[in-house]
């Protein structure tokens, strides 16, 4: 029997996060995985002389953050149905009022 993901994983720095009907789903995705970040990471291995590059970019392999699922989120609060589904949809666990 395999054990689940979450224990090879460190505790999650957010788990759960109460929203009002203005939140926008993108700032509760970049909670949990932000591009920009990567994209930079990935650039800098570029910017590095040839024979430092191979280096660079297994260091940077060896050394990727932990991402999370959205479903390892709650989110609560208060907001409307459409966005509970548009939530839902994405993957997040919702607990909205």
């Amino acid at each position: 029997m395999q054990a689940p993901l979450a224990a090879y994983l460190p505790p999650a720095a957010v788990r759960r996060i109460e929203v009002t009907d203005t939140v926008e789903p993108l700032e509760l995705m970049r909670l949990l995985y932000d591009p920009w970040r990567d994209d930079r990471a990935l650039r800098d291995t570029m910017a590095q002389p040839a024979r430092a590059r191979g280096l660079a970019f297994d260091q940077l392999r060896k050394n990727y953050p932990v991402r999370r699922e959205f479903a390892s989120l709650t989110i609560c609060g208060h907001a409307g149905e459409a966005r509970a589904r548009e939530l839902a949809a994405l993957g997040f666990s919702v607990e909205l009022a």
